[in-house]
Parts: C-alpha cells; structure tokens; sequence
C-alpha cells in the first residue's frame, strides 16, 4: 500500500514528485500523465518512455507493465511555488542535511502507510474505491482524455497553508479517511525528496560547471602563458625594430651629411669648371693668335728657306767635284805613307842588324816625326773627307724632296758654320 500511495504521487520515470516542476523545461507549466491502469507520470517522461519502446502500438506502464494505448493529460496547479519550494540558487551546504532529510521522509512514509491501513479498514472507503476503481476500468480511454478532472488536495495541518500543493488527477488516485475527508498527500516527503533530487541536479549542473570552469581556467592559463611569450617575442622584437631604427636613423644622418658634402663640392666643382671654360676660351684666343704669328713666320721662313736652298744647290757639283779630288789625294798619300812606313821598316832593320850607316840618328828622327805628321795630316783629311762624303749625302736626298727640306732647313748659324767650314776645307785641300 506504501508503494501505491508513493507512486500517487511521484513519477517512477525521473524519480520526481507530479508537483515538482518539469525537469526538462522549468519555465513551463507541469503537466502530467495518467495511463487507463491509473499511474500518473510528467507528460515528457512518459512520451520520451514511449518513444523508446520497442512496439510503439502496444505500449506498456512503467509501474505496471499493463498496456496503455492512451493517456489522459493532467494540468497541476502549483499556486505559488515560493512558498514551499526553495529556489534553484540553493548552497551545496544544503546536501549536509541528507541524513535528517532520509529520516524525516521514512518516518513521513510509515505515518502514510499507518493513515492508508485505517483508511482501508473502514467499509465506506472501501465501497468508494471499489466503486471509483470499476469506473476506472469500465471507462473509455478516449473518454477520459477528453473528460479530465480537477481535485484539489487539503491538509489539515499547518503545512498545507505553507505549501499550498494542488495537482490534477483522475477520482480513482484520490483516497479518503474515515470521515469522508480526502486525505492530504506527504507534502514533508515530497519537499524533502524534491529538495533532494534538485540539490542531485544542482551537484551534477555544479560539477559540469565546474569541469567546463576547469577546461576555460586552463584554456584562459594556456591563451595567457601563450600572449605572456607572445608579449615577450614582441617585446624582443620591439627592441630589435628600435636598434635597426636606430641605425637607420645614424645611417640616414651620416647619407645627409654626405649628401651635404657633395652638394658642397659639386658647386664647387661648377665654379672650377666655369673658371676653365674660361681660361679655355682665353688660350683658344691665345693659340689663334698664335696660329696667326706662326702662319707669318713660316710663309717668310719658307721664303728664306727656298732661297738658301737654291744656293746650295747651286754649290752642290763642285762640291762633288771637290770631293772627287779630295778622294783622289787621300788615296795618293795613303800610298805615301805606305811607302814612307816600309822605308822607315826597312831602316830600322838596317840599322839593327849593321849598327851602323849612311844615315845618321838624327835624319833617322826627323823622318819619324815627318812620317807621324804625315799619319795625323791622313787622318784629319779622312775625317774631313767623312764629313763632307755625309753633308754631299744630305744634300742630295734634300735634292729627291724638295717639300721636305723646306721644313728640315737648319738654323742660318749653322748654316754659316758649315759654309765656312766648308770653304776652309777646300782652301786647305786647294794649298
């Protein structure tokens, strides 16, 4: 009887109470599910515990295992839930009062057991659930879906004013002590189990929490330690852009000083160049000038030069002539001195091998210094011949290029000299 007066109120799916809100969606209204067998479950435990069995079309109780081809939607009305249910925002130091929770509810569950034996014992309340119980089998599903009824729950107690619980149910889960009266369900058990299985979802919703607290602390420490190296890469980097900013700061100032110093000596270089088209124009005067005065001088140097060249010219056989002769003395003297040299050989031995002769020492010297005057005469002529022999030569390659040799006219004093010593020599040949 226990169990049937628990499972009046409880759904056996998600182990909680009909009154406690839907577990999946707490901002919707509760709204539970009575089977023809007469248990009653939340509507969403009891579609999803449908959805899940194997024969969709012979679906089965959960307390029972009796078929169930419908069900007869109950509407609860909770009133205000703040009065008797705590809030969601419950401590886990709640969770320390489990054990006064379990005893409260086993001693909740023997006084229920206790009310349902007495109220079992009287005949009137039996009639009533007999009655209420052959309605409920002789009804039509499809009657009781669309017939639903609302009976409300009343203690007596002074818990009923602070929980204020109402549900919607079928006549036949209702039951009645002696006096007639309904009988109050386990509003303390409920509370407590309630209590008990939020603080079990609290735990759980906690302890997710708390594990994806955990994953984001160590994502956040991960992402922190990687922007903290990041920072000091940065930072580093920082330092390295600065040096090289630095550097290119000091490059940039020495490329302008540079720059400075070259523009400094390309206008220099301008002023110099303009100083030497200068100087340039002034020697070019100079050198037309110059040009000028040497075309006179040469015209007039030419002139002079042709009429020298013509007396030349006009000398020029007879002094082959004289060279001709001069050869021919040159010759008669070589043979001369030849002769001269033998003769003074040969007195020389004679007077080595008889000691004694005709000619006397003194003739015998004079001879020597004669014959040695007559050797330095020879060769002063030879060199005279030489000479003139290489004056008749230039002479007459002059005469084969005449255009040269009004350019390779000698100076007029050495042209006096050679005229002199020219004349000289044939005077001296002509004694």
């Amino acid at each position: 009887m226990a169990d049937a007066g628990e499972s009046t109120n409880m759904c056996c799916i998600c182990l909680c109470t009909l009154a406690s809100v839907d577990p999946d969606e707490t901002d919707a209204p509760a709204v539970g599910a009575c089977v023809p067998c007469g248990h009653c479950f939340h509507q969403p435990c009891f579609e999803n515990w449908a959805r899940h069995q194997r024969h969709a079309q012979n679906v089965k109780c959960p307390t029972c295992n009796g078929k169930s081809t419908g069900f007869v939607k109950l509407f609860l009305d909770l009133g205000n839930p703040e009065t008797f249910i705590d809030d969601d925002d419950d401590s886990v130091s709640s969770l320390e009062e489990d054990d006064h929770l379990s005893v409260t509810l086993s001693s909740s569950k023997l006084r229920i057991a206790e009310n349902q034996d007495k109220s079992d014992s009287q005949p009137q309340a039996q009639e009533v659930n007999s009655n209420d119980e052959h309605r409920d089998d002789n009804a039509d599903p499809q009657m009781e879906e669309s017939q639903p009824e609302m009976v409300v729950i009343d203690d007596e107690d002074d818990d009923s004013v602070r929980l204020r619980a109402s549900t919607t149910c079928p006549k036949s889960l209702a039951k009645t002590s002696r006096t007639g009266q309904l009988l109050p369900p386990d509003h303390e058990g409920n509370k407590y189990r309630s209590k008990f299985n939020r603080a079990k979802r609290r735990i759980k919703k906690l302890e997710t929490h708390l594990a994806s607290s955990a994953k984001q602390y160590q994502t956040v420490t991960e992402n922190l330690e990687n922007a903290v190296l990041a920072k000091t890469v940065m930072h580093e980097e920082f330092g390295k852009l600065e040096q090289a900013h630095d550097r290119i700061e000091r490059k940039m100032h020495e490329i302008h000083l540079d720059l400075t110093r070259t523009k400094r000596e390309r206008k220099e270089a301008l002023e110099q160049i303009q100083e030497l088209r200068r100087e340039l124009d002034r020697t070019n005067t100079k050198l037309s000038e110059q040009k000028t005065h040497f075309e006179q001088h040469l015209e007039s140097a030419r002139v002079d030069s042709l009429s020298e060249v013509k007396g030349i010219l006009a000398i020029y056989p007879k002094l082959t002539t004289e060279n001709k002769a001069l050869k021919e003395t040159v010759m008669k003297k070589n043979e001369e001195i030849g002769q001269l040299v033998q003769h003074i050989k040969h007195i020389s031995r004679s007077v080595e091998s008889h000691g004694e002769g005709t000619v006397s020492h003194k003739e015998t010297m004079q001879q020597e210094r004669r014959a040695s005057d007559a050797a330095k005469h020879f060769r002063s002529m030879q060199d005279s011949s030489e000479r003139a022999h290489q004056k008749t030569q230039r002479l007459h390659i002059q005469k084969k290029r005449p255009c040269e040799a009004e350019y390779q006219i000698p100076p007029k004093a050495a042209r006096k000299v050679l005229l002199s010593k020219g004349s000289e020599h044939a005077a001296r040949m002509s004694a």
